[in-house]
């Protein structure tokens, strides 16, 4: 699908990120904004989602993959700063915004490969910065000029001549002027829909369409000035004490802000500071213009928005998860109904805001109907989350996304950058090789996990027949390795059968013990498919499987399944996790757990391989009676565990539990007071007084229901 001025008049634009940065709230103006940025060159990649009609978000180019250090947003177009000093651009092209101009200066308008961007027919180097607008694109050089390509209606590409009007030619690539003289000394770049906009010496410089005035720069704005950005229709700058200066179109009050009572402030702006709720905002750390709103991030990580509140790209959602649409009027935003905090960038697309945190993550609001707020999950292959934005991170491929250290938003598509990771060197970011390429990473960490050392357990068993009622199925799984992280082990079962009334079912079976039922409710009968579940084996219980060396899975359908209802039934079962790895240095100390326990193999006494400091640390339940020891290896050293919970009995006495049930309750007080007035009891003197009474029932009351530890 290809757009033009004609075909869409009122595409909005909402363009610029930061480039090249460390400290994004430090030195970005948002996105209609750019302050260039003398850091070192970072190895990073891109990644992208949400609309895709022109292919702006995917696939990303392969000269993209590596070695970028800013990106930017048109409408339908991205673009890529490499460290070298060259552009990349790809998504809709037809005003040549992406591949440049040929030796003649007219556009180049073929479909985007991936190419770097030409101007007057040589590869455009030398480039610090870049912003975009909806159909063209800016670059600030090395030297302080400035260059644009692509649509240059109202002059935005070229600049003005001596007279002040705009310089209009359809060639394009020389650089701007303003008033007939090459603009130089700019520090920052930033485009609105129609207009081009710098920062030279602490004053804003702005050309293109003026219909608003958004070209007309007040005196306010003319010195101390840190930050530009630019809305549809509005130009907006922070100045250097943190107070915002705006003006241009203020139909929404996305100029001026809002009154003491929250209407929007609507008069002609004349270079006064931005109000909400009647008071100057002021700790504004970074700015961007939306299409017709502008969202500030302030010094305490906190996010401000004003003007149009479309789909709640100003203020969020509720507890609920519905969207705050009331008039903004300085609240801060609020995602499910908590204040948004840790904020280190902002973005802004037509109707919805994006913010990346400081933990890398990358989270939206407002409008999500491409998932460009939300991502994407894995199913039918890969398909956009389009559900309403409620403080969810953002996913790609049903993992969230993390590492992120830019982002910016085009129309409805979203764009990040992350550092390039290979960890086992073949040429490939992690990224790819767990997306694209199938490499294991079942703990979700973005790492591979072969570069963890770690060893992907992945056993799936024959069929075990057709389930057929009251014949058990068993399959035994073996050369078991411990789980990583000390996590519980999921097992998925899938079967076809006659499982579509609630007294049909399967019982699952850890080593003999009922573990639950599964297809009891919800199971639908062979003629219409598989029916697939995943049950849970606790880390303990999969421990002690280790130890032994096998683990057995029985299925037991229950009586009311029948076998010939489905003559083509079967079952299975299969385990799937991530286990320890012979690089585990879980304790920290520099030292691989295989040395450590080989100097003193205490140091394991269960023998799986894992250190037992480290799963009581990850689990506190494994040594119920804190005596620094592993339940397991207490009952394995002769630990009475007569309900075979896997933890010594006197655990549950110590708490009350005197018949074993798993709760303190009438049954406990019925023992108790068989017992009462004994002297130096072997068990019940919880208060320790040397006899039963009424101490140690007020005590058993204080722990009366489900027995917990330690």
């Amino acid at each position: 699908m290809n757009y033009s001025n004609a075909a869409r008049p009122f595409f909005t634009t909402h363009f610029l990120t930061c480039a090249g940065m460390l400290q994004v709230a430090a030195v970005c103006a948002g996105v209609f904004g750019f302050v260039a940025s003398a850091n070192a060159d970072t190895n990073n990649f891109v990644l992208g989602w949400g609309y895709n009609g022109n292919g702006q978000s995917s696939p990303i180019p392969a000269a993209a993959n590596s070695n970028v250090k800013a990106i930017v947003c048109g409408n339908v177009h991205t673009v890529a700063l490499k460290n070298v000093g060259s552009v990349l651009a790809w998504g809709y092209n037809g005003n040549g915004q992406c591949l440049g101009t040929d030796a003649n200066g007219y556009p180049i308008t073929s479909i985007p490969t991936g190419a770097s961007v030409q101007i007057l027919g040589q590869v455009l180097t030398g480039v610090s910065a870049i912003a975009s607008g909806v159909y063209h694109t800016v670059a600030v050089k090395n030297d302080g000029t400035v260059i644009a390509w692509g649509d240059n209606g109202n002059g935005k590409c070229l600049g003005t001549d001596a007279s002040g009007n705009p310089l209009s030619s359809y060639a394009t690539g020389q650089p701007v002027k303003i008033m007939g003289q090459v603009l130089t000394g700019v520090t920052a770049i930033a485009s609105g829909q129609q207009t081009t906009i710098a920062l030279k010496d602490g004053g804003v410089i702005a050309w293109g369409s003026n219909q608003y005035g958004q070209c007309t720069v007040p005196n306010s704005a003319k010195s101390n000035v840190s930050h530009i950005a630019g809305g549809y229709y509005h130009t907006i700058a922070v100045k250097n004490d943190g107070t915002v200066i705006a003006w241009g179109d203020n139909g929404n009050g996305q100029c001026l802000g809002t009154d003491s009572t929250g209407s929007p402030l609507t008069s002609t702006p004349s270079g006064q500071q931005v109000k909400l709720a009647g008071q100057i905002l002021t700790g504004v750390a970074q700015i961007v213009g939306g299409s017709s709103n502008c969202m500030a991030l302030k010094s305490d990580g906190t996010v401000v928005g004003w003007g149009d509140n479309s789909s709640g790209k100003c203020m969020g959602t509720d507890l609920y998860g519905n969207r705050i649409s009331s008039t903004p009027n300085g609240q801060p935003v609020k995602l499910a109904g908590q204040l948004l905090t840790g904020v280190r960038q902002i973005a802004c697309g037509e109707y919805y805001t994006l913010v990346l945190k400081n933990d890398g993550t990358v989270v939206g609001w407002g409008s999500n109907n491409y998932g460009q707020c939300l991502g994407t999950s894995t199913v039918n292959g890969e398909s956009p989350i389009t559900s309403t934005p409620n403080g969810q991170p953002a996913q790609l491929l049903g993992k969230v996304l993390s590492g992120v250290t830019q982002i910016a938003a085009g129309w409805a598509h979203t764009i990040a950058l992350k550092p390039f990771l290979d960890c086992n060197g073949n040429g490939l970011d992690d990224f790819f090789d767990i997306r694209d390429y199938g490499a294991a990473d079942l703990n979700k960490d973005g790492v591979p996990d072969i570069c963890q050392g770690a060893i992907d357990y992945n056993t799936t068993s024959p069929t075990l027949g057709v389930p057929t009622a009251n014949v058990a199925a068993n399959y035994t799984f073996t050369n078991l390795v411990m789980p990583d992280n000390f996590a519980d082990v999921p097992v998925t079962i899938v079967a076809r059968g006659d499982f579509d009334a609630a007294n049909e079912y399967l019982t699952v079976k850890v080593d003999g013990v009922n573990m639950q039922r599964v297809f009891e409710t919800g199971g639908i009968n062979c003629s219409v498919g598989n029916n697939t579940t995943t049950v849970t084996i606790a880390y303990a219980t999969f421990a002690r499987a280790v130890a032994v060396g096998q683990l057995t899975i029985t299925l037991l359908p229950s009586p009311a399944v029948t076998a010939s209802e489905c003559g083509t039934g079967f079952m299975t079962v299969q385990m799937k996790y991530l286990g320890i790895g012979a690089t585990s240095d879980c304790n920290n100390n520099g030292l691989l757990d295989t040395r450590d326990i080989g100097a003193n193999p205490a140091l394991d006494c269960n023998g799986n391989g894992h250190l037992d400091a480290c799963e009581m640390a990850a689990n506190a339940l494994l040594d119920c009676n804190l005596n620094g020891r592993l339940d397991s290896c207490d009952i394995d050293d002769g630990a009475p565990d007569d309900d075979a919970d896997t933890h010594p009995d006197q655990c549950q006495y110590d708490k009350g539990d005197l018949d074993l049930s798993g709760i303190v309750d009438s049954g406990d007080f019925s023992i108790l007071l068989l017992y009462y007035g004994e002297v130096n009891p072997p068990f019940g003197d919880f208060d320790g007084s040397g006899m039963i009474d009424s101490g140690d029932a007020s005590v058993m009351l204080l722990n009366y229901g489900t027995v917990t530890w330690p």
